[in-house]
């Protein structure tokens, strides 16, 4: 399908074009049910109105598209093809810079700098588009670059799909909670407050106060220490649990206040070990939960946010566990049951709404991950066992795990079928050594990871009250070892 999609973004692309020719154009990917094409039209402002005749342009020109034909080109040849085009001349020095090569795809009269993915027979193939919508979007995502245009559409392999697809994104329009949360005064936005910062109604209130009731309580039950924690932090506590060279980039300028660098609080890991280590504990604590509904600070670009599953400040139900290596397959088991119990009670079912995907590690990738193979390994054995003994619907996944160790994550689909990320169980055997966490055996010693194999932490997340996405959680419940 990618292929499809992709070959559909060069047509887009042939019949702007032919219909705007001082167009400039930029990059044209395919995307999860569709494409798009960001365009800088300059002066020259496109609608939805345009589309029928975008659509017209687009029919025609297929119908001389009997193949993508590649050449490879020269930087130089490259530029000369893209002459005051900025954008396209920023990525063939890119490109140049990362694999020497250069590669265009010509279809018809149209020709693109492209590294491939396409159909092989376009004239008969890309029949069934349409276009959906329009939008600005900031040239490689940043607010400090020009908005273009950006047109989205979708393509399928026969027109019952497309029809199929396009009744359900309007029957998906009438659950958009963006549409809901106003009618019903559930939240608001303000341009004055910030972008991204939502203010919840006394309806929209009492839904979050009685949803996290609803987990505390049930926590509680399961003998989770709930504890509350600062919205700031020293800059220090970050770069301690190592999250800060990962996250820095999505993390808010750092403030300095007298003699300390303060930040707003991205997550919660390090703030529950130092809460862990703030007295002794021995192996008749472990397991040891702490809990939190955590409020946690991100910065999201402009141009992603949406509604409340893109926002900048957001709140989720965050634990970690710590644990003994003994107790870890117990843990998990524990708190896979609490994540099916809480969707069940919210009316999802396992394995027809929501499924899970074991995240992994590539460990090639050093800059990443974490080097320790045999924990790796154990850990990634770990979490596939306890998912075969119970039966759970999932799919493993190379290089997503965390960049401290592998994962559980709970994916969910949306409306309109779309899959999100909203949860996930993590193993982490980084944060113990880090912090030198320990806890006095049976034998009167202490035990830690500096020195020890026993010991794990194990930080799992259930709830996802900040965002849906498809590839990356924030939510921590976390299995640490």
């Amino acid at each position: 399908m990618d292929n499809l999609r992709h070959s559909c973004a060069h047509l887009l692309a042939a019949a702007v074009m032919e219909l705007w020719p001082e167009t400039l154009r930029t990059i044209g990917p395919a995307i999860e049910n569709g494409f798009y094409y960001d365009f800088d039209f300059g002066s020259i402002k496109i609608a939805e109105v345009d589309f029928p005749k975008i659509e017209k342009k687009m029919h025609e020109l297929v119908k001389s598209w009997n193949g993508f034909e590649k050449s490879e080109v020269t930087e130089k040849e490259a530029k000369e093809a893209y002459i005051g085009n900025e954008y396209k001349i920023e990525l063939i020095e890119e490109f140049v810079g990362e694999s020497k090569k250069l590669t265009f795809y010509k279809s018809g009269n149209y020709s693109d700098l492209c590294r491939g993915g396409h159909v092989e027979n376009p004239s008969k193939e890309l029949k069934h588009f349409k276009l959906l919508s329009v939008a600005g979007a900031y040239w490689r995502g940043s607010e400090k670059n020009k908005m273009l245009t950006r047109i989205y559409g979708t393509i399928f392999p026969t027109q019952k799909e497309l029809d199929e697809h396009l009744a359900m994104q309007e029957e998906a329009k009438l659950s958009d909670h963006r549409k809901i949360g106003q009618d019903l005064k559930l939240f608001v936005f303000s341009d004055l407050v910030g972008k991204g910062l939502p203010t919840f109604g006394p309806k929209g209130a009492t839904i979050k106060r009685e949803l996290e009731r609803f987990t505390i309580d049930e926590e509680l039950k399961r003998g989770y220490h709930h504890v509350i924690t600062p919205d700031l932090a020293k800059v220090d506590l970050y770069k301690k649990s190592g999250h800060y060279p990962y996250y820095k980039d999505t993390m808010y300028p750092v403030m300095k206040i007298d003699d300390e660098e303060l930040i707003l609080k991205p997550m919660t890991c390090p703030h529950h070990f130092m809460f862990y280590k703030s007295e002794q504990h021995s192996y008749r604590d472990l397991p040891y939960r702490i809990g939190e509904i955590a409020h946690q600070y991100r910065y999201e670009k402009s141009g992603e946010l949406s509604g409340l599953t893109r926002v900048r400040m957001f709140c989720l139900a965050d634990a970690h566990i710590i644990s003994a290596k003994s107790q870890a397959k117990q843990v998990i088991e524990e708190v896979l049951e609490l994540i099916d119990f809480i969707n069940g009670k919210l009316g999802m079912v396992k394995g027809t709404d929501y499924r899970y995907r074991l995240s992994l590690g590539d460990r090639s990738d050093t800059k990443k991950y974490y080097r320790d193979d045999a924990s790796w390994d154990y850990a990634e054995n770990i979490l596939r066992e306890v998912l075969v003994k119970l039966k759970a619907p999932f799919y493993e996944a190379a290089n997503e795990a965390a960049f401290y160790g592998p994962k559980i994550d709970i994916i969910m689909k949306d409306a309109i079928g779309r899959d999100w990320q909203m949860g996930t169980i993590q193993l982490d055997f980084q944060q113990p050594r880090r912090f030198e966490l320990e806890y006095m055996d049976k034998d009167g010693k202490r035990k830690h990871k500096r020195k020890q194999s026993n010991f794990w932490i194990v930080i799992i997340a259930q709830l996802k009250n900040r965002r849906s996405y498809q590839k990356q959680s924030d939510q921590q419940k976390q299995v640490f070892f």
